[in-house]
């Protein structure tokens, strides 16, 4: 039976790997999208010290910008998710394989969510030990405090873990990208550009553009733990 611990380069699934050690050996894996941002790898290198070997994967070598061009420069959103289901869930499936397999998700005991990452595979069993034990955003922070472990300064600007071009973002997380990561943004831009031009006019964000945003630069950075839309559990936990 393997135990697999998937890491999404956030608080809440670093909090459960630290939990789970010394209970359970498990492996930890990140599925890298290529659009990480710096914060992402600089967090995954404090928990190597802590954990051991992170198992960085991407399905058969591709990242974001690969599928971006075959899909020909359309943008994923929030109903339209191929990002997911290429660089997250085949990654994934490919990892995990046919084998017996417990998958730990890091859902808090103050999150009124539930889910899987994937139900296609009869030999995986799900479980949420931070929710059965009871455990909540301040007690994640304090297992992450216990161990060391400095928060990613992407919390400064953003709520969330996950690709720095998420469909899921909000206003805010733009505006803190372009603030914090202008040369992200500007790529960002790029892509909406080249979107488009090349395919049926997708953007970032439905019924505006990337360039709108950047006036909301100078406006005071508001960070909402329970933003109204939630990205996909196998991205953000």
């Amino acid at each position: 039976m393997r135990h697999i611990v998937a890491l999404s380069g956030g608080k809440d699934s670093a909090a459960l790997a630290l939990y789970l050690k010394g209970k359970v050996e498990c492996e930890y894996v990140f599925y890298d999208t290529g659009r990480e941002l710096p914060e992402v790898y600089e967090f995954l290198n404090q928990l190597e010290v802590r954990l051991g070997t992170v198992n960085r994967v991407r399905f058969r070598d591709r990242d974001f910008d690969w599928y971006l061009r075959q899909w020909g420069y359309m943008l994923p959103s929030p109903w339209r998710r191929w990002c997911t289901r290429y660089l997250k869930i085949y990654p994934y499936r490919h990892y995990v394989g046919k084998d017996d397999c417990i998958v730990y998700i890091g859902i808090r005991a103050d999150e009124d969510r539930e889910g899987k990452y994937d139900g296609a595979i009869a030999t995986v069993a799900h479980a949420y030990p931070l929710k059965d034990a009871g455990i909540d955003r301040a007690g994640v922070l304090s297992i992450l405090d216990g161990a060391g472990i400095k928060l990613p300064d992407f919390y400064r600007w953003r709520s969330t873990g996950g690709c720095w071009c998420c469909p899921f973002q909000r206003k805010s997380d733009w505006a803190g990208l372009k603030m914090f990561h202008p040369d992200l943004f500007q790529r960002a831009v790029e892509d909406e550009e080249k979107s488009i031009a090349n395919s049926k006019g997708f953007t970032w964000r439905r019924g505006s553009r990337l360039t709108q945003i950047e006036a909301a630069v100078q406006a005071p950075l508001e960070i909402d733990e329970w933003e109204d839309r939630t990205p996909c559990l196998i991205c953000a936990k």
